[in-house]
């Protein structure tokens, strides 16, 4: 997979616009325990969106595999993820419409608030 950064990813997950664009505006200007903490949420919401994509594709294969359409081998598992990490790449669009992303946005909200009662 291509280097992908932090930034790069919240610009895909699916937050409020307002919500995002403030994110991003102000990344740079957070201290670096609030970026790192930033950082950390992205990149785990990152990766559970992954997983999740990985198992979708999993049950597709499986039931292509039932249909005979897809053979279940050693490097079946191998072949679903490369597919996934393909269709991540080439669209790097993660749209999980059913991912409840309120507590990953609470948290990030949580380290903007305390951003801003540190100017005050």
């Amino acid at each position: 997979m291509k280097n992908i950064t932090t930034l790069d990813i919240l610009k895909t997950l699916p937050f409020e616009e307002a919500f995002k664009s403030n994110l991003l505006d102000n990344f740079e200007k957070f201290s670096p325990d609030q970026q790192y903490a930033i950082e950390d949420i992205i990149w785990d919401t990152y990766d559970s969106l992954c997983r999740l994509k990985i198992e979708e594709n999993v049950e597709l294969a499986m039931q292509k595999a039932k249909d005979k359409q897809e053979v279940l081998d050693q490097g079946f598992y191998d072949r679903i993820k490369q597919q996934t990490e393909k269709e991540l790449e080439d669209n790097f669009t993660i749209a999980v419409a059913s991912a409840d992303l309120s507590e990953t946005r609470d948290a990030l909200q949580d380290i903007i608030k305390t951003n801003s009662s540190k100017k005050n």
